[in-house]
């Protein structure tokens, strides 16, 4: 079967169900060889969307991927992202992002994290990184506006029913009814609430996050013990099933995760409504305090990797009494150089506790 495809809201693109999210470079520390393949893989099976940001390596992963479609640029649909808040530098890093892909026109350009409330209210001001975005659309230089966010629900709503922005990109998976107390995304109203009211304005939708920032594909033990793995297959065919969603884009670190994309992708491979309920069964075990890898907190100032050091603290609180200690010994430098600063815990959109996570690491290494 080959892949599907859906109109991307107002835009009238037509973008493969399953994109390519190149956050995944950034967490492999991927070479240009490693992109080249994926990408070429991602052709082959018909994937023709690629999500990119400039805080990805500070435009390091926008030159890989240039360098990797300048061949043929124009099969390729390409949402960039400026996480700059001040005018001045998102203008810079827009114009880095055409540079570092290698492209006259950006086909979606999206204000990136746009989650704090004074973050979003300054984009309504005159002369605000949105109106540096609207110069850029009017120009031809991007085709079309869009904004990510893991903000609080109403004011995604307020982001959808102002019809500035012609595409949203917000988080949506099969743990969506399960949220920290501090975190600004309100899951249960993503899936109820926002995406039929931006799919109702003709608003273009894509996914971020459909494995939890890598947590949901983490084996975890059930109630009974015993060990629960949830399929990276049928996460992304949980957001595709839903009709609101025309794609969703996976952090992507090999080409065997390409490979699980394109099938999960293919034309009637949808899942059952009774396949749905299991697995969000499933996948209410990993509960609501766990770090999606989306990466915000960093960089830390002493350089811990900070997503790769708390998936090993994930990996030791689930396993045996005598886990496998390979993965911490790989971590340079360990979490004990932390110096409990706390700005990792203040740039996280899920108000995780990072520097206690830090600790806590240390102490069960230690055992």
């Amino acid at each position: 079967m080959a892949m599907e495809y859906r109109t991307l809201g107002r835009t009238g693109l037509k973008v493969s169900v399953v994109g390519i999210g190149s956050i995944g470079f950034l967490r492999a520390n991927s070479t240009e060889e490693d992109v080249d393949r994926i990408i070429d893989r991602a052709r082959s099976g018909g994937i023709n969307l690629l999500d990119t940001a400039y805080a990805y390596a500070l435009g390091k992963t926008d030159k890989m991927i240039g360098k990797a479609i300048r061949k043929d640029r124009d099969r390729w649909i390409i949402i960039g992202r400026s996480h700059m808040r001040d005018p001045k530098e998102f203008a810079e890093t827009t114009e880095e992002t055409f540079k570092n892909l290698q492209t006259d026109v950006i086909d979606i350009f999206e204000l990136h994290d746009i989650t704090a409330p004074e973050v979003y209210e300054a984009t309504k001001q005159p002369g605000s990184i949105y109106d540096v975005a609207l110069e850029a659309k009017k120009s031809g230089r991007i085709r079309f506006i869009g904004i990510s966010t893991h903000g609080k629900a109403d004011m995604v709503r307020d982001m959808i029913e102002s019809d500035r922005y012609d595409v949203i990109t917000i988080s949506y998976n099969a743990a969506n009814c399960q949220r920290a107390p501090g975190d600004g995304e309100e899951m249960a109203r993503t899936a109820d609430e926002l995406l039929p009211l931006a799919a109702s304005r003709k608003m273009g939708i894509t996914i971020m996050k459909p494995f939890g920032g890598g947590s949901l594909v983490q084996p975890r033990p059930g109630p009974d013990g015993t060990e629960i793995l949830l399929p990276p297959l049928d996460l992304l065919k949980f957001c595709i099933a839903n009709p609101n969603v025309a794609s969703v884009t996976p952090g992507v670190e090999t080409v065997e995760h390409v490979d699980v994309a394109i099938e999960a992708g293919r034309a009637g491979a949808a899942l059952t409504q009774r396949q749905i309920a299991e697995l969000q069964e499933l996948a209410s075990v990993w509960g609501t305090d766990f770090c999606r890898r989306c990466g915000y907190c960093l960089p830390c100032s002493e350089g811990i990797n900070i997503p790769a050091a708390i998936n090993v603290l994930e990996a030791f609180k689930n396993a045996p009494p005598q886990p496998d200690r390979e993965a911490y010994a790989k971590l340079d430098p360990k979490p004990d150089v932390c110096t409990d600063c706390g700005v990792c815990a203040e740039r996280c959109p899920y108000s995780l506790p990072i520097p206690e996570n830090m600790a806590e690491l240390v102490r069960l290494a230690a055992r």
